[in-house]
């Protein structure tokens, strides 16, 4: 028993130190943005000064027409990392969360498929949690410890992925390798085929939810 209570103390620990983390990347992100934006302003206004007395093709306005683009890109990309953080769900004292990433081969974001979250046991696999991923592939499934914490002392689960199409086609089936003994909080990265070259109904799959 503890043992046990020394390992919920150490997950409580991690997790305040991961929402910190969280919480300073988002304001970081935001600040150079901001500073982006600024730069960004700074070269079109230049930019624009330039183009009333030089030619098109000029080299001084060709270079401020890139600086301003570089500019207003990077603070683009700064943008979407806060929009995307600020999506994370806060836990609670109970709860665990799966969070990861979508994507095609081709690179590109897999929206609007669904994940299955299970943990892999001896009789039968607990699905822990569902959700669907979003414009830029990213979910996250909040699951509660009653989940997996069962009468054999299973304080830990061993987490594996199934990716769903929207007809319910298995297009990624994660059972190998395990993320085995997972901590609170866990990340994933899955690239799945453009274009799978076999799908089977998720039907097939024996699992069970609590």
């Amino acid at each position: 028993m503890a043992k046990k209570n020394d390992n919920k103390q150490i997950e409580a620990q991690l997790t305040e130190l991961i929402k910190a983390s969280e919480n300073s990347q988002t304001t970081g992100y935001d600040m150079l943005a901001r500073r982006k934006d600024k730069k960004a302003a700074r070269h079109n206004a230049v930019k624009a000064r330039l183009a009333k007395t030089l030619e098109a093709e000029d080299p001084k306005l060709k270079m401020a027409k890139i600086k301003a683009g570089k500019a207003a890109e990077t603070a683009a990309a700064f943008k979407q990392r806060v929009t995307r953080l600020k999506k994370k769900p806060k836990l609670g004292e109970n709860d665990w969360m799966v969070s990861g990433n979508v994507r095609y081969d081709s690179g590109r974001a897999a929206g609007g498929l669904t994940v299955q979250v299970y943990d892999k046991d001896l009789k039968f696999d607990d699905l822990l949690g569902t959700a669907v991923t979003d414009d830029f592939g990213d979910f996250h499934v909040v699951y509660d410890t009653c989940r997996f914490d069962d009468e054999w002392g299973n304080d830990r689960p061993d987490l594996y992925l199934r990716i769903l199409d929207k007809d319910g086609n298995v297009l990624a089936d994660h059972t190998e390798p395990l993320r085995v003994d997972a901590g609170r909080v866990e990340y994933f990265e899955v690239v799945i085929p453009t274009k799978p070259a076999a799908k089977r109904s998720a039907k097939k799959k024996k699992g069970r939810s609590k």
